[in-house]
């Protein structure tokens, strides 16, 4: 009799142990809901709130799109933009340049368990720049506490994150894809809540646009499937591939020798090239014929991320591009 129990336990635990760690954020992707945030009250995605004066946004599908009421998956108020999965992410202000302030929103959430001390815990969560948001805002953070923290006011909170978006290695200045936030960090011990956003001031906070048109002054970013464990799961290979914005197209990402830049339409503009501490080191102007590419030499330059920026008459973009030889 024991044999075979023990066979049926071993049974039994196997694939708990194949299953990995548990993610330790509730809620990790907002699919779940107190309710239909037809409000777009953050506090309407279970287990999720906010801990300062300002109003972090909560959109779901659930909710029929209207001018009126704007919180919904894909179309919002601030643009076009599927979830990264399943149905439904938050939003919050990173940034408010015309202010004399520093204003900012967070999302906050207690932990499905403490942080033990001496250990080291690996947190992803992804970010999409928003359509109307005219600025990027390359500080999104992440910080753990004991306790709750939080504000009466709507101004940044003074605390050092965790984890920090790398402003050069990783900008957050690409729409409508979603890029991820990742690092790991050692416990301290007794840390059981998470809060999101921009912990810097705006003086230190890295930002660009490409919108000096607009009367809009704000940093606007959607989050979505948010994990906290103790596994190093974190993607290191980058396949080749093509990035399609619109009706360009970029490929190969990595690149070796060259870049291709495509576009199915005649047009002229420029393209330049900065490198990871912000320096541009090509800049060019171009003239795209029908079925036509633009292609950049790439065999001189040094591996590592650079920043392909795009401007014609009616677009402007930038792309994070890898060259590895």
């Amino acid at each position: 009799m024991i044999k075979p129990l023990l066979h049926f336990l071993l049974l039994f635990l196997l694939p708990l142990s194949l299953c990995g760690q548990i993610n330790l954020v509730p809620n990790p992707s907002f699919e779940d809901t107190v309710a239909c945030p037809v409000t777009g009250w953050i506090n309407n995605a279970t287990q999720w709130y906010n801990p300062t004066n300002y109003s972090p946004d909560y959109y779901n599908e659930c909710v029929p799109y209207s001018q009126s009421n704007c919180f919904s998956v894909p179309n919002n108020s601030y643009g076009n933009q599927p979830a990264k999965s399943g149905n439904a992410y938050a939003g919050i202000v990173t940034a408010f340049m015309g202010s004399s302030n520093s204003l900012r929103e967070y999302i906050q959430t207690q932990l499905i368990d403490t942080l033990t001390g001496g250990k080291k815990y690996y947190l992803r969560y992804y970010v999409c720049l928003s359509d109307s948001s005219p600025y990027a805002v390359n500080n999104i953070g992440a910080y753990f506490s004991n306790n709750s923290i939080g504000s009466t006011d709507n101004f940044v909170l003074p605390y050092t994150p965790q984890v920090d978006n790398n402003a050069f290695l990783n900008p957050l200045a690409i729409r409508n894809v979603w890029i991820a936030v990742q690092d790991s960090f050692i416990a301290q011990g007794g840390e059981r809540y998470l809060t999101i956003g921009n912990f810097h001031n705006d003086l230190n906070t890295d930002t660009t646009t490409d919108n000096v048109n607009t009367s809009q002054q704000y940093g606007y970013y959607f989050i979505d499937d948010i994990t906290l464990d103790t596994s190093n799961n974190f993607s290191t290979s980058i396949q080749p591939q093509q990035i399609e914005l619109g009706n360009i197209l970029i490929f190969p990402n990595p690149a070796g020798g060259s870049i291709f830049i495509h576009m199915d339409k005649i047009v002229n503009g420029d393209y330049e090239l900065i490198d990871a501490y912000g320096n541009s080191i090509l800049k060019q102007s171009f003239i795209m014929l029908d079925n036509t590419d633009i292609q950049i030499n790439c065999e001189d330059l040094n591996n590592g991320i650079y920043i392909l920026r795009i401007l014609t008459i009616d677009k402007s973009l930038s792309q994070k591009i890898i060259i590895n030889h």
